[in-house]
This record gives structure tokens, sequence and C-alpha cells, in this order.
């Protein structure tokens, strides 16, 4: 959680989930109330701000008209170096993905910042779009 919420600037809640982190070191939970407090508050406002971002982008796909294939290659082969590098820049390519047939899982995994396994999944897509 906290190099996610680093990624997303979210720094506030970066923060309580590395005081989190520490508590827990040696195997041991010495988390308190306070911490925990302090983290779900942090975690409710990020979410509470990324929430509008995801509607919107829900909203962009419905009843959308797929890519052609062509299309589609494109914005695949525009994807695979940043995936490759784990640039997460790539989730700003989700809306358009989105119309691409069969990425679901490939989304799924971007905005779960799995970049290696999305990076597969990826090359996978890749060969069904081209007919390999």
């Amino acid at each position: 959680m906290k190099s996610n919420a680093g990624q997303l600037n979210k720094t506030s809640l970066q923060h309580a989930a590395e005081e989190i982190e520490n508590s827990l070191k040696d195997g041991e939970n010495l988390i308190t109330p306070n911490q925990m407090m302090t983290l779900e508050t942090e975690l409710n406002i990020a979410i509470s701000e990324l929430a509008p971002l995801v509607s919107e982008k829900a909203m962009s796909a419905e009843g959308a008209v797929l890519l052609d294939c062509e299309a589609a290659c494109k914005l695949l082969e525009k994807l695979e170096y940043m995936l490759i590098d784990s640039d997460p820049e790539c989730l700003s390519y989700i809306n358009d993905l989105r119309l691409v047939s069969g990425s679901e899982k490939l989304i799924r995994q971007m905005e779960n910042f799995d970049f290696k396994p999305a990076a597969k999944s990826l090359a996978e897509l890749m060969k069904r779009q081209r007919g390999d």
C-alpha cells in the first residue's frame, strides 16, 4: 500500500502505511489503534478522491465502438514498452484500452500495478489481435 500510495502521490496515505509497516517489523504487531484509525481515514480520503475517476472511465466505455485490429495493435504496441519498464504512465491509456476486445484482464492488472503479469497478458492480447 505504501508504494502504491506513493505512485498515486497520496503522501498522507503513504506515511500512514509506512507507520503500520514499521510497526509490523521483526514479526511483532505493535500497531496502535490510533495508527489504524489514521490509515483508515487516509485510505478513505484517497478512495473518495479517486472514485470519480473510476466512474468517468466506466461511463466513457459504455456503448463505445471497439477499435479495429489496426488501431488496437498500434495501441498495444505503445503500451508494450511501458509495461516492460513498469511505467505507471501506461495507466493513461486505460480508457482507450477499454475499446480493445478481450482487454479486461490486462486493464485489471494495470490498475493493480501488476506490470510484469500485465506485460504477459499484453503479449497474449497482441497475438489474438494479429490472429497468430
